[in-house]
Protein backbone atom coordinates (compact mmCIF):
# COMPACT_ATOMS: atom_id res chain seq x y z
CA UNK A 1 0.00 0.00 0.00
CA UNK A 2 1.37 3.40 -0.90
CA UNK A 3 0.28 6.93 -0.24
CA UNK A 4 1.69 10.32 -1.03
CA UNK A 5 1.77 13.69 0.60
CA UNK A 6 1.65 16.48 -1.91
CA UNK A 7 2.45 20.07 -1.08
CA UNK A 8 -0.39 22.45 -1.81
CA UNK A 9 -0.07 26.18 -1.20
CA UNK A 10 -3.64 26.51 0.00
CA UNK A 11 -3.46 23.55 2.40
CA UNK A 12 -3.90 24.47 6.06
CA UNK A 13 -1.77 21.60 7.32
CA UNK A 14 2.00 21.54 7.24
CA UNK A 15 3.92 18.42 6.28
CA UNK A 16 4.68 17.80 9.94
CA UNK A 17 0.96 17.39 10.61
CA UNK A 18 0.18 15.36 7.49
CA UNK A 19 2.86 12.70 7.94
CA UNK A 20 1.69 11.27 11.30
CA UNK A 21 -1.91 11.18 10.07
CA UNK A 22 -0.88 9.41 6.88
CA UNK A 23 1.24 6.83 8.67
CA UNK A 24 -1.50 6.27 11.24
CA UNK A 25 -4.11 5.75 8.55
CA UNK A 26 -1.88 3.30 6.69
CA UNK A 27 -1.24 1.32 9.89
CA UNK A 28 -4.97 1.27 10.64
CA UNK A 29 -5.80 0.08 7.12
CA UNK A 30 -3.14 -2.64 7.29
CA UNK A 31 -4.50 -3.90 10.61
CA UNK A 32 -8.01 -4.08 9.17
CA UNK A 33 -6.73 -5.73 5.97
CA UNK A 34 -5.16 -8.45 8.12
CA UNK A 35 -8.41 -8.73 10.11
CA UNK A 36 -6.67 -8.03 13.44
CA UNK A 37 -8.02 -6.23 16.46
CA UNK A 38 -5.92 -3.78 18.46
CA UNK A 39 -5.95 -6.31 21.30
CA UNK A 40 -4.56 -9.06 19.03
CA UNK A 41 -1.76 -6.81 17.77
CA UNK A 42 -1.00 -5.69 21.31
CA UNK A 43 -0.76 -9.24 22.62
CA UNK A 44 1.62 -10.31 19.85
CA UNK A 45 3.84 -7.21 19.79
CA UNK A 46 3.81 -6.24 23.46
CA UNK A 47 2.78 -2.70 22.49
CA UNK A 48 0.00 -1.35 24.68
CA UNK A 49 -3.43 -1.04 23.09
CA UNK A 50 -3.38 2.67 23.92
CA UNK A 51 -0.11 3.24 22.03
CA UNK A 52 -1.41 1.33 18.99
CA UNK A 53 -4.60 3.37 19.01
CA UNK A 54 -2.68 6.62 19.40
CA UNK A 55 -0.37 5.69 16.52
CA UNK A 56 -3.31 4.90 14.25
CA UNK A 57 -5.16 8.15 14.93
CA UNK A 58 -2.02 10.31 15.29
CA UNK A 59 -3.23 11.60 18.64
CA UNK A 60 0.23 12.28 20.08
CA UNK A 61 3.69 12.86 18.73
CA UNK A 62 4.92 9.88 16.79
CA UNK A 63 6.69 7.18 18.73
CA UNK A 64 9.05 5.79 16.12
CA UNK A 65 9.86 2.66 18.14
CA UNK A 66 6.11 1.82 18.15
CA UNK A 67 5.84 2.47 14.41
CA UNK A 68 8.90 0.28 13.78
CA UNK A 69 7.50 -2.62 15.81
CA UNK A 70 4.12 -2.39 14.09
CA UNK A 71 5.77 -2.33 10.67
CA UNK A 72 7.80 -5.42 11.59
CA UNK A 73 4.66 -7.19 12.80
CA UNK A 74 2.83 -6.38 9.56
CA UNK A 75 5.85 -7.34 7.44
CA UNK A 76 6.05 -3.86 5.97
CA UNK A 77 8.63 -1.12 5.69
CA UNK A 78 8.44 2.64 5.60
CA UNK A 79 9.90 4.39 2.58
CA UNK A 80 10.36 8.10 2.00
CA UNK A 81 11.40 9.43 -1.37
CA UNK A 82 11.92 12.85 -2.84
CA UNK A 83 10.51 13.10 -6.34
CA UNK A 84 10.99 15.78 -8.95
CA UNK A 85 8.04 18.06 -9.49
CA UNK A 86 6.30 17.97 -12.85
Amino acid sequence: MTAEIEYKKDCNKAYGEQLPELIGRLLFEERLRKNKTIRMVSQYTGISERHIDEAEIARRSMRWHVIARLLKYYGKRFEVRLVKEH
